[in-house]
């Protein structure tokens, strides 16, 4: 069935109950990885340079945080309640974050959404013991970050979207 409606939604604090991110950066991350955080605030980097640059700060391997990713990710209630819907419907749902990919992964996997929601995020490597993250390109004019990049996509042609975030780049993209 080809919807005209789609459902775009954050990840951290969103789907899940608490930023999983943050709490990454909180327990690997090394320096004031906050100060990235007051850059984009005041306007000096991207949405996208802010979260590549804390990610960078992380000193921890992807297996290492999968160790502890009970610690970090617990879905928000009635979730997959939204899914079922969303299914029984035929009306598409895509993950739009700046979230750690492999932690989205899997909490997708954990859950068994692997097949029903696709991804919209940035995407992560390893060098040097570091994480580098990548985001989709910007193709809209206008965007401010890869998010609301997307939902002007969608709308350009034909596409109802239904966003949900919880974060000021997710309030541009709603």
């Amino acid at each position: 069935m080809d919807s005209k409606w789609t459902i775009l939604s954050d990840f951290d604090g969103t789907i899940t109950q608490a930023d999983a991110s943050q709490l990454i950066l909180r327990q690997y991350g090394e320096g004031d990885w906050g100060r990235y955080d007051r850059m984009l605030e005041r306007g000096e980097i991207s949405f996208e340079d802010c979260i590549a640059s804390q990610f960078r700060l992380i000193n921890a391997s992807a297996s290492e945080i999968l160790r502890g990713y009970d610690r970090f990710v617990s879905p928000r209630k009635n979730f997959g309640d939204l899914i079922d819907l969303a299914v029984a419907m035929g009306i598409p749902i895509t993950i739009v974050s700046g979230g750690l990919e492999f932690i989205i992964r899997e909490f997708l996997r954990r859950n068994g959404w692997t097949d029903l929601i696709k991804l919209h995020v940035g995407e992560l490597r390893t060098k040097d013991g570091r994480m580098l993250a990548t985001f989709p390109p910007l193709l809209e004019q206008g965007s401010l970050c890869f998010k609301d990049d997307l939902v002007l996509r969608l709308k350009r042609h034909g596409k109802r979207v239904i966003y949900i975030g919880d974060g000021t780049y997710d309030l541009r993209a709603a």
